[in-house]
């Protein structure tokens, strides 16, 4: 037992890694906490794969809210406003 504890810590302090390295996030629930560690590379793919169809839903969102705005101020008013 102590063989495979020394095993263990030497693998600890082998590969330690910088502070600040990675980001946390602590899901808190009544009953249950969850802690998640995610590593610099795990973001810079979620930003790589994620990114591009997010900033085409931004166009498409914009281009529909024009749209929208231009085809609603050309409608004639339908008569309900009292004058």
């Amino acid at each position: 037992m102590s063989r495979r504890k020394d095993s263990y810590r030497a693998a600890l302090h082998r590969n330690p890694e910088p502070p600040g390295m990675t980001k946390v996030a602590v899901l808190r629930n009544r009953y249950v906490q969850v802690t998640v560690e995610l590593a610099p590379e795990v973001h810079r793919e979620l930003v790589h794969w994620a990114g591009p169809p997010m900033a085409l839903l931004g166009v498409a969102g914009a281009t529909v809210s024009q749209a929208w705005r231009m085809l609603t101020s050309c409608m004639p008013d339908s008569g309900n406003s009292s004058a």
